[in-house]
C-alpha cells in the first residue's frame, strides 16, 4: 500500500476508492473533493474517506475526517457513524470506536459486525460475544459477515461445538461460513476427523469448495497421517481445478511429507505452476522431516542462486537441518544468511540460532546471542536452558529459571523438566524440591514429562514414596511417567514392586514401550527372570519392538544365559535383524564369556567378523576372556594379531587380557575353535550353536 497509487472519482454527488493508496494520497484527494464540493463534501464522501482509511490503518487521517464530520453536521448520519465505528476499530481504538457505536440510537448489522470485528482483532472475545449477544436482543438480522466473525471467536476460544450450532442456525450459510467452522476444527489437535462430516455436510448443501476449503481438509488429513482420505481430497482438487493453487499445493506437500510419501511431495512441487515462499517452505519442511537434511541444503542454496527471498519460516527449516546434519558450521553459515538479510530480528530466526547452538554444545554463542534478543519468549528460555543443561552446565541451567520467573516469563513443561532433570543428574534433591513446589504453583506437575523428571529426581535420593505420589498426579494415559517409576523401582532394588507395577500396565491397558521392557529385564535377577524374560520376549515380538530395538535383544540373551538357557539365548540370536551392530555383538559375546559358555562366546566372535564387523577395545577384552577360560591358545594368537591390527596393543585392558590368554596351563587346545567357511553346518552346531 505504501507504494501505490489512488484515483478518486466525483460521480452522483460522491466520492468512491479506485484503487488502494497510501495515507498521504488519501488525504489529498480528500482536500481536492473538499475544494470540488465548495468545503462542504456530503455523508457519502465522508463515509468513503473513512472506509479508506480504516483499510490503511490511518488513525491521523480518520480523526481529521471525524472532525470535519461534527462541523458539517453529517456525524449523527447513518454513512458517517457506521464509517466512523469501523475506521476506529480497524485502527485498534476499540474505545473511540465503541463511544461512536454508544451514541448511534439504531446501528445496522453493518455497524454491529464492524464493532464485534473490532473486539475479534483486539482480541476481547468476551466483549465481542456480549455485543452479538446484544445484537440478537435488538432483533437486529445476522448476515453472512456477522456469523462469520463470531464463529471465529468461538473458535479461538475453542467453543466449537458452539461455532457448530451458530452455522446450523445461519438459513443458507454460505462457503465462507462453512470454511470458517472446518478451519477451526482442522487446527484443533484430536478432533480432525470432526472435518470429513462437516465436508460431507458442505457438499449436501450443494456448495462447491474453494481453496481454503482444501487447505484445510488436506491439514486435518495431514495431521492425522491419513493418506487415503488425503489422496481423495487431492483428486477433488483437481477436479474441482484448484490443485494449481499456491495454498492447495502447499497443504499437498504437507500431507504426503507428513504421510512419508516424500516422492509425491515432489510431483506436486515440480509440476506446480506457481511457487511462493510457502510452497518452498512446505518442500523444505517435508525434507526435514523426512530426514533428508542435505536435500534441503541444497535446495536452500539453489533458492538464493534463483534470488527467492527466504523469509523466517525457511531459516528456521534450514537450521534445524543444520544441527541434524551436526554441521555447526554450515549452521554458521547460514546464520550470516540470516544476518545479511535481515531476518536475524525476528524471534523466530533468533530462537532457532540460539536452539542451534545449543544443540552443538556452543553454549558462548548461545548466551552471546540470548543476550541479544530484546524481547525473549519461553522459547528463547528454554533452548539456553536446554542448551546448558546438556553440555553439563547444570548450575546454570537452574539459576536460568529463577531469572526466566522474574523476567515475567511463565515456565512451561520443557524449562521444568530440563531443570529437575538437571537437578537429578548433580543429586541436587533440596532444590530439585524447591521447583517442584514452583511446578506445583503452575499446574503443570501434571504434564508426563515434568512427572517423569520429578520421578527420577525422587528415585535417586531414594524416596519411592514421594515417586508414587508424583505419579498419582500425572496424566495417566501416557506410559513415560509409569516407565521412570519402574526404572526408580529397578535402582532402588525393588523389583518385586517393579514387574507389580509392569502387570498393572499390562492390566489397564497401556502399551509398554522399549524403555518399559529395558528397565523390567536389567532388573530380573534369580528364578524368577527365566519367566518374566520368556513373558518379555513373546510380548516384543509380537508387538514388534524387538525388530526395532535390538538392545532388548541383548537384554534377553543375557537373562537366558545367567538362567543357564543357552538354547534359548542362541534362538533368539538367529532371530535378531541387525547383523552390524557392534554394541550387541559385544553384548552377547561378553554374556556368553560371562556365564560360563566361552566356547558359545568364541563362535559368536567369528560369526561377528564374518558380517565384517570391527571389534573396540571391549569386544577384544572379552573374546580374550573366553579364550583364557577354554585355553584355546591358537584362537587367542589370532585374535592378537587382530588387536595389533586394529591398534588397540597399547590399551590396558587388552594387554591385561591378553597376560591372562598366553599363561602356560595344562592342557591347551593345539586346535582353533575359528569356524570354517561353512561354520553354520559343522563345527558350530558341535558347540551348540545355530
Amino acid at each position: 500500500p505504501n507504494t501505490a497509487s489512488i484515483d478518486w472519482a466525483r460521480s452522483g454527488g460522491s466520492m468512491t476508492m479506485v484503487r488502494v493508496n497510501p495515507a498521504t494520497a488519501v488525504l489529498d484527494s480528500y482536500k481536492h473533493i473538499k475544494r470540488l464540493a465548495g468545503g462542504r463534501p456530503d455523508q457519502f464522501d465522508l463515509a468513503a474517506v473513512l472506509s479508506a482509511c480504516g483499510r490503511l490503518g490511518v488513525l491521523d487521517c480518520g480523526t481529521q475526517v471525524h472532525c470535519d464530520a461534527v462541523k458539517s453536521g453529517f456525524f449523527s448520519g447513518a454513512f458517517c457513524a457506521t464509517a466512523l465505528v469501523n475506521m476506529y476499530a480497524r485502527c485498534g481504538c476499540v474505545g473511540d470506536a465503541r463511544r461512536v457505536f454508544g451514541g448511534i440510537a439504531c446501528p445496522d448489522t453493518v455497524c454491529w459486525t464492524s464493532m464485534i470485528s473490532g473486539y475479534h482483532r483486539a482480541g476481547r472475545y468476551g466483549e465481542a460475544l456480549s455485543l452479538f449477544s446484544g445484537m440478537l436482543k435488538m432483533g437486529s438480522s445476522l448476515d453472512q459477515v456477522t456469523c462469520v466473525t463470531v464463529i471465529s471467536i468461538l473458535a479461538s476460544l475453542g467453543r466449537l461445538d458452539d461455532a457448530r450450532a451458530l452455522l446450523k442456525r445461519m438459513p443458507a450459510p454460505s462457503t465462507i461460513a462453512w470454511n470458517a467452522v472446518i478451519s477451526s476444527y482442522a487446527q484443533q489437535s484430536g478432533i480432525e476427523n470432526e472435518v470429513f462430516g462437516l465436508y460431507k455436510g458442505m457438499k449436501r448443501q450443494g456448495l462447491w469448495p474453494s481453496r481454503s476449503t482444501f487447505a484445510s481438509m488436506l491439514s486435518a488429513a495431514a495431521n492425522m497421517k491419513a493418506f487415503v482420505e488425503g489422496r481423495q481430497f487431492h483428486a477433488s482438487s483437481i477436479r474441482h481445478g484448484l490443485d494449481a493453487n499456491v495454498f492447495v499445493g502447499s497443504s499437498l506437500i504437507n500431507l504426503y511429507a507428513k504421510c512419508g510419501c516424500i516422492s509425491e511431495a515432489r510431483y506436486v512441487f515440480d509440476f506446480s505452476r506457481e511457487r511462493n515462499i510457502v510452497m518452498w517452505n512446505a518442500m523444505l519442511n517435508g525434507l526435514v522431516r523426512n530426514e533428508l537434511q542435505e536435500e534441503a541444503i541444497q535446495m536452500f542454496w539453489y533458492m538464493t542462486r534463483l534470488g527467492l527471498e527466504a523469509d523466517e519460516f525457511t531459516f528456521v527449516s534450514v537450521l534445524g537441518a543444520c544441527a541434524y546434519l551436526d554441521s555447526h558450521y554450515l549452521g554458521r553459515q547460514v546464520q550470516c544468511v540470516t544476518i545479511k538479510n535481515g531476518m536475524a530480528a525476528s524471534l523466530l530466526v533468533a530462537n532457532a540460532t540460539l536452539d542451534m547452538h545449543s544443540k552443538f554444545g556452543a553454549t558462548d554463542d548461545a548466551k552471546t546471542l540470548f543476550n541479544l534478543i530484546p524481547y525473549k519468549d519461553s522459547v528463547s528460555w528454554n533452548a539456553l536452558i536446554v542448551g546448558l543443561a546438556h553440555s553439563g552446565e547444570e548450575e546454570e541451567a537452574i539459576g536460568m529459571l529463577g531469572l526466566m520467573n522474574a523476567d515475567g516469563i511463565t515456565p512451561d513443561e520443557v524449562s521444568f523438566a530440563t531443570v529437575v532433570n538437571a537437578c537429578s543428574n548433580i543429586r541436587a534433591t533440596e532444590t530439585g524440591k524447591q521447583i517442584h513446589c514452583l511446578a506445583m504453583k503452575y499446574s503443570i506437575c501434571s504434564n508426563h514429562a515434568v512427572g517423569s523428571s520429578l520421578i527420577d529426581l525422587y528415585s535417586k535420593h531414594g524416596d519411592v514414596e514421594s515417586c508414587r505420589k508424583v505419579l498419582a498426579q500425572v496424566d495417566a494415559s501416557s506410559i513415560v511417567p509409569i516407565n521412570a517409576l519402574i526404572a526408580g523401582l529397578v535402582q532402588n532394588n525393588r523389583d518385586d514392586e517393579a514387574i507389580q507395577l509392569f502387570q498393572q500396565v499390562l492390566r489397564d491397558g497401556l502399551k509398554p514401550s522399549s524403555f518399559t521392557f529395558s528397565s523390567i529385564l536389567s532388573g530380573c535377577t534369580g528364578l524368577l527372570s527365566s519367566i518374566v524374560g520368556k513373558q518379555a520376549h513373546c510380548y516384543t515380538m509380537k508387538s514388534g519392538l524387538l525388530n526395532d530395538d535390538s538392545s532388548l535383544g541383548v537384554l534377553l540373551i543375557r537373562i537366558y544365559l545367567k538362567s543357564k538357557m543357552p538354547e534359548d539365548a542362541d534362538k533368539l540370536l538367529t532371530e535378531m535383524p541387525d547383523h552390524k551392530n557392534l554394541l550387541e555383538w559385544t553384548a552377547i559375546i561378553s554374556g556368553y564369556a560371562q556365564n560360563g559358555y566361552s566356547s558359545q562366546s568364541l563362535l559368536s566372535f567369528w560369526r561377528m567378523r564374518s558380517y565384517d564387523v570391527h571389534s573396540d577395545e571391549a569386544t577384544f577384552a572379552s573374546i580374550l576372556k573366553a579364550c583364557s577360560e577354554i585355553t584355546a591358545l591358537n584362537d587367542g594368537k589370532e585374535i592378537h594379531g587382530l588387536i595389533i591390527k586394529s591398534g588397540f596393543n597399547s590399551y590396558e585392558t587388552s594387554t591385561s587380557a591378553l597376560i591372562d590368554t598366553c599363561t602356560p596351563s595344562v592342557g591347551i587346545s593345539p586346535h582353533p575353535l575359528k569356524p570354517s567357511n561353512n561354520w553354520k553346518t559343522s563345527k558350530a552346531s558341535r558347540y551348540g550353536t545355530p
